[in-house]
């Protein structure tokens, strides 16, 4: 999913809500590519990669190439059977095709549930027109 993040890595760590928040969690945020970028971008941030445990070790090893081990971690969720960690930022990135409206119902309600007041849930898809010629 990394081809699909380009756009986002460009804009997600411009966005204002960062200004205000301490924390974020990337649900399905793979080996953590947004999720350094928020950080590199934000000194001032923690944030949480989050994804299946396989995918763990690749994780960590980007993490620690890109030297943000003091405020980046990964850690293994199942999102559909498990809670999400407490945070100002949710981050649900290219999922949501996935999964019907009864998971994406679900994967809100989880998510606004671990936000602190005023947080922030962040879903970044891509969009099909109608004769799904064209993406958005």
């Amino acid at each position: 999913m990394h081809g699909l993040s380009v756009g986002a890595l460009l804009k997600a760590p411009s966005l204002s809500i960062w200004k205000n928040a301490k924390t974020f969690v990337d649900m399905g945020g793979s080996r953590g590519h947004l999720a350094a970028a928020i950080c590199r971008a934000h000194p001032h941030i923690k944030g949480i990669v989050s994804d299946l445990p396989e995918v763990k070790p690749a994780a960590d090893e980007f993490i620690s190439s890109q030297n943000l081990g003091d405020r980046l971690s990964y850690q293994s969720i199942n999102f559909l059977e498990e809670d999400f960690p407490k945070v100002d930022v949710v981050i649900i990135a290219h999922t949501f095709f996935n999964w019907g409206d009864d998971v994406k119902n679900l994967l809100i309600k989880k998510s606004f549930d671990c936000l602190s007041p005023g947080g922030a849930l962040i879903n970044l898809e891509y969009f099909l027109d109608s004769d799904r010629k064209n993406s958005y």
